[in-house]
């Protein structure tokens, strides 16, 4: 991950680093698992995160 730093310039600006992170989370959020962390080991609630991710990427080879 890289960290943008704000410009010192006044006015509106898109930050296209934001934006990949911000869909990354969006899409994470599609699975109602990730929605709430309902499980009680944070092992099982990073692997359902990892099968999620692994979800997204296989979909965008179908498409």
């Amino acid at each position: 991950m890289e960290v943008v730093k704000r410009s010192e310039l006044k006015g509106f600006k898109v930050v296209p680093k934001r934006w990949v992170v911000e869909r990354t989370f969006a899409w994470n959020e599609t699975n109602r698992r990730n929605a709430k962390s309902y499980e009680r080991l944070s092992n099982t609630a990073e692997t359902v995160t990892e099968i999620s991710a692994i979800r997204l990427m296989l979909k965008q080879f179908d498409t």
